[in-house]
């Protein structure tokens, strides 16, 4: 038996062919990142109590529905991944399947293999003197568990991306309108929320399907210098303007983030004895998110 450890652990995913389907034959797995910095199955409450007027303690316990999750963070080096979890096809996301490895090089491991994953939120963040940030929750349909890594026959296991990892303050640029969208921007979060909703059906304790007619809601803010008294962002703000705002993550190849009918939302403008450049996060909302590349 061996202890689990950090440091010791691996993650591919592919595009599933249909919700739930799993890798398929022969699957081409793809790595999310070089520089994945956080993943975290979990699974719900599996049971609940029942009680007795026979009795001061519980006489059983009864089943619920299995919901499984997956969450992930890592460092982006390209768009692939921020492509597959954001881009819908006819109002649908992609259905993707992980194989999620831990204690990998000892002699008895453990994968988890996730089918139908649908992301339900979406966080990009970068900040001056950081690396991009990437954070995905997944509802996930159905888990299974192996010893071993999924057996891609004649397909490939995912190999290193081998490219630099995005740097807030290497390359790039934040524009709305067209023009920057301050003097200095010090920091950037962008949120996705698909408006999933899971659904299960009778006599069946897995996920049936993955609702996604609900709403989707683009949010964020922007940490920036308010550029000549804040004068301009102040009638933005108060004339309801829109623009578009892109988010490239850095030089040729990078991912490129175009966010259509940005309106900022409120705005703060503060002066103190503290002295110092005047820096507001301005929180924005949006109607449509796409990626691209540089």
């Amino acid at each position: 038996m061996a202890v689990g450890k950090n440091f010791d652990g691996s993650i591919e995913y592919v595009v599933e062919d249909s919700y739930g389907a799993g890798a398929g034959t022969d699957p081409t797995m793809l790595a999310i990142s070089d520089f994945v910095t956080n993943v975290t199955i979990g699974v719900g409450d599996e049971h609940d109590v029942l009680k007795s007027i026979t009795s001061q303690n519980i006489v059983d316990y009864f089943k619920k529905p299995r919901d499984y999750t997956l969450h992930i963070e890592y460092i982006p080096q390209n768009e692939t991944f921020l492509d597959d979890v954001i881009t819908r096809t006819n109002g649908i996301l992609q259905s993707l399947f992980f194989d999620v490895g831990v204690n990998v090089s000892q002699s008895t491991s453990s994968y988890f293999q996730c089918k139908g994953c649908k992301p339900k939120t979406v966080r990009i963040e970068g900040r001056n003197g950081e690396t991009w940030k990437i954070t995905v929750d997944f509802s996930v349909k159905d888990i299974t568990t192996s010893t071993s890594a999924i057996d891609v026959g004649t397909g490939s296991h995912a190999s290193s991306i081998g490219t630099d990892p995005l740097s807030f303050n290497v390359a790039g640029s934040i524009t709305y309108g067209g023009s920057e969208v301050a003097y200095i921007t010090d920091a950037i979060s962008i949120e996705v929320d698909n408006g999933l909703t899971d659904l299960w059906d009778v006599g069946s304790l897995t996920k049936k399907a993955c609702d996604e007619s609900g709403t989707i809601s683009i949010t964020g803010s922007c940490d920036i210098t308010l550029d000549d008294g804040g004068k301009e962002l102040w009638g933005n703000i108060i004339n309801g303007t829109e623009n578009t705002l892109v988010v490239n993550m850095g030089s040729t190849g990078a991912p490129k983030i175009t966010l259509t009918g940005v309106r900022f939302k409120s705005l703060e403008i503060p002066q103190d004895i503290g002295g110092g450049t005047i820096i507001q996060s301005v929180p924005f909302t949006a109607k449509t998110i796409s990626i691209g590349t540089v």
